[in-house]
C-alpha cells in the first residue's frame, strides 16, 4: 500500500494519513466479504440405495439427489450425474442417471465380476470440475439384507379343538383394508394327521369384518376360500367344522389386518396396484431374498368408489422366481404399511410375504456437509486474521502519528522561544492516546469476532 502511494505522489504526511484510514476501511471490506462468502451455502449430496451387492454382477441402484441447507433438505429434480465403481484406483465399471420429479434415479450397473468384499462406490455430479456427491466404500451383506426384511402370512392355528385339525391364512400373504370393490381372501385348510379332509362342513364367523357368518366346504385338497372384507386393525376368526366319519373341530385365530397398505397383483404382462390409503403415489422395489433387481413409481388415480389404483408394464426381461414386489408409500419402502407381496413362485395356498427394506449404501451428505464447514471455517479466519494484521498496522500508525505530532509542536515551540512554557501550552496526554489506542483495538476486535462468529 505504501509503495502504491509513493507511486502516486503522495506526501510522506498525507501517505501517512492515508495509510491511517486505509488500513481500517480495507479490514472492514474484508471481513464483509468473508461473512458473505464465509457462511455456509446449501450443498449437494447423494444417497444411494439398493439390496445385497455380496455375489451380484447387476448391481440396481436407486439414487438421491438432495440440496441441503442449514434448515431443511430439497431434492434436486432433473440433474444428471454418474455412479462409478472403483477398484485398484481404476474406473471398472460406471452409469450415467438423471432424476425425476422427486430427485431420485433408477441406475444398472454392471460389475466386471463378483465379489463379497466392499467395492468403492463415486456418485459424481454432471459438472466435470465439482467435488464427488458421495463416496466411500459400500457393502451390501445379504444377512443385514434379510435381518430388516420381515414375513408375514402363512397358516395360523390357534386355539384348536377337536379331531379336525383347522388352519387359517391369508389368501395374498396378509389382509388390508377393504374399500368399495376391494376385498380379500382367506384360505381354511381342514386336516387328520397330516392328511386332508375332503368336503368338511365348516362354519365361520368373523369379527372386524364381513360377512359375519358364512359357510364353506374344502375341496379335494382339504381347502376353503371365503372372500372377505376386513374393517378393523384386526380380524377375528372362529371356525366350527364337521366331517362326516372323521368327527368335529373348531378353531379361533387373529389375523392382522395392514391399515393404508397398496396392493399389488400381476394379471398378464402388467401389474396392477390397489389401495384405500390416501398416498397417490406408490413406490415399488423387486426383490428376492438374495437382490434388488430393480424400482419403480406408479402414479395412482382416484376411482369413483374413493379408491387408488395404478398399473405398469411387467419389467421386459424379469423372470426371477420367487419374486416379491414391496410396494410403499416411501421411496425407501419403509413405511408401516409397506408388504412385500407374492408374485411370483408363490404357488402354496398360503403364500407369505418378503417384506423387504432397502439397504443405505453410501450417504455423502455428512462428507460434503464437513466439506462445506471447513471452507466457510477458512474463510472466516483468513477474515479474522485479516482483522488482526490490520490491528496491527493501524495501531503502529497511529502511534508514529501522535509522536510525530508532539516532535512538530515541540519544534514549533522550540523555534518560537517559549520552550518554557512547552508543557502548559502542550501538555502530555498519554491517557488520551492510550484510550484513543483501546478504542482503535476494540473495534478490530469486534471485526475480528463478526468474522469468526457470524452465521
Amino acid at each position: 500500500m505504501a509503495a502504491i502511494v509513493r507511486r502516486w505522489g503522495v506526501p510522506s504526511r498525507s501517505r501517512g494519513r492515508f495509510l491511517l484510514f486505509a488500513a481500517p476501511l480495507s479490514a472492514v471490506l474484508v471481513v464483509v466479504l468473508g461473512v458473505v462468502a464465509g457462511g455456509e451455502r446449501s450443498v449437494r449430496s447423494a444417497r444411494v440405495y439398493s439390496g445385497p451387492t455380496q455375489g451380484v454382477t447387476e448391481l440396481s441402484l436407486r439414487v438421491e439427489l438432495g440440496e441441503r441447507d442449514r434448515v431443511m433438505e430439497v431434492p434436486v429434480a432433473d440433474t444428471a450425474f454418474a455412479v462409478v465403481v472403483i477398484e485398484g484406483g481404476q474406473r471398472v465399471a460406471n452409469a450415467q442417471g438423471r432424476t425425476d420429479a422427486l430427485g431420485s434415479a433408477e441406475l444398472l450397473v454392471r460389475l466386471p465380476r463378483p465379489r463379497d468384499s466392499a467395492l468403492e462406490l463415486w456418485v459424481e455430479s454432471g459438472t466435470a470440475a465439482s467435488a464427488p456427491l458421495a463416496r466411500g466404500l459400500v457393502l451390501g451383506s445379504q444377512s443385514a439384507f434379510r435381518a430388516v426384511a420381515s414375513r408375514r402370512g402363512g397358516f395360523q392355528r390357534g386355539r384348536f379343538s377337536g379331531e379336525l385339525e383347522l388352519a387359517v391364512a391369508p389368501a395374498h400373504g396378509v389382509l388390508i383394508t377393504a374399500q368399495g370393490p376391494l376385498d380379500d381372501e382367506l384360505v381354511i385348510r381342514a386336516q387328520r394327521a397330516g392328511s386332508a379332509v375332503p368336503d368338511a362342513r365348516i362354519e365361520v364367523k368373523l369379527e372386524g369384518g364381513e360377512p359375519a357368518e358364512s359357510h364353506v366346504r374344502t375341496d379335494a385338497q382339504g381347502l376353503a376360500r371365503l372372500k372377505v372384507r376386513p374393517s378393523e386393525a384386526a380380524l377375528r376368526v372362529s371356525l366350527s367344522a364337521v366331517a362326516e366319519g372323521i368327527g368335529e373341530g373348531s378353531l379361533a385365530a387373529r389375523l392382522e389386518v395392514v391399515q393404508g397398505a397398496i396392493r399389488v397383483t400381476r394379471q398378464g404382462d402388467a401389474l396392477r396396484l390397489a389401495s384405500s390409503g390416501a398416498a397417490n403415489r406408490a413406490f415399488l422395489g423387486f426383490f428376492d431374498e438374495n437382490r434388488r433387481y430393480l424400482g419403480a413409481q406408479v402414479a395412482l388415480s382416484t376411482t369413483p368408489y374413493g379408491g387408488l389404483v395404478g398399473e405398469i408394464p411387467w419389467p421386459s426381461g424379469l423372470s426371477a422366481s420367487p419374486l416379491w414386489v414391496v410396494a410403499s408409500s416411501q421411496a425407501d419402502l419403509a413405511s408401516p404399511s409397506a408388504v412385500g407381496w407374492p408374485i411370483t413362485g408363490g404357488a402354496e395356498p398360503d403364500p407369505q410375504t418378503f417384506d423387504a427394506r432397502e439397504l443405505l449404501l453410501l450417504d455423502g451428505a455428512p462428507t460434503v456437509r464437513l466439506r462445506e464447514e471447513r471452507r466457510a471455517r477458512r474463510v472466516r479466519w483468513v477474515s479474522a486474521g485479516y482483522a488482526g494484521v490490520a490491528l496491527l498496522v493501524t495501531l503502529l500508525l497511529f502511534v508514529r502519528r501522535v509522536n510525530d505530532a508532539g516532535r512538530e509542536i515541540k519544534q514549533h515551540l522550540s523555534r518560537s522561544g517559549v520552550d518554557d512554557a512547552a508543557l502548559s501550552i502542550a501538555p502530555v496526554r498519554k491517557g488520551s492516546a492510550v484510550l484513543a489506542a483501546a478504542c482503535i483495538g476494540l473495534g478490530f476486535v469486534v471485526l475480528g469476532l463478526l468474522a469468526l462468529l457470524k452465521e
